[in-house]
């Protein structure tokens, strides 16, 4: 690294970090991010549940869940908007792939997605879990091991 190149990247440092600054508490004003449980079925019934999302101004959260056959969320089998709980029950799907996107909203419009992720080959697709349902009703969760 010559001596200019190092005065160059020395001189960004302090706008750098109060770019970091200025977004770490912009990102308080979300919900905070959180995780997707392993769907499952009972009785003929889905049961999607996921972490509760915390806000650090204890604003109210609602969420809203979205099945889909498809990651783009496009082709949605089952939406329920303004849950209260961290939890919803469906009528179980025919047997296939599935994606359920869970996004957290709090009472000032903010949004956050869930942790979970899906890997496509145009790379991670976030905010939603991918599962199987099976012969039977079996769920079986997607995994990715990254490697």
């Amino acid at each position: 690294m010559t001596k200019d190149e190092y005065e160059q990247i020395a001189a960004a440092i302090p706008s750098e970090i109060e770019e970091n600054y200025k977004s770490f508490r912009e990102s308080y004003k979300k919900p905070m991010p959180f995780y997707i449980g392993v769907p499952q079925i009972d009785n003929g019934k889905l049961r999607i549940n996921w972490d509760a999302s915390y806000d650090f101004k204890a604003r109210d959260i609602r969420y809203t869940v979205e099945l889909a056959r498809d990651y783009a969320i496009s082709d949605v089998v089952f939406k329920a908007e303004d849950v209260l709980l961290p939890e919803v029950t469906c009528d179980a799907p025919d047997t296939g792939q599935y994606f359920v996107r869970v996004r957290a909203t709090n009472s000032d419009g903010y949004t956050q997605d869930a942790f979970d992720y899906y890997v496509t080959d145009d790379g991670k697709q976030y905010g939603m879990k991918c599962f199987y349902v099976q012969d039977g009703g079996k769920v079986v969760e997607d995994t990715y091991e990254e490697g």
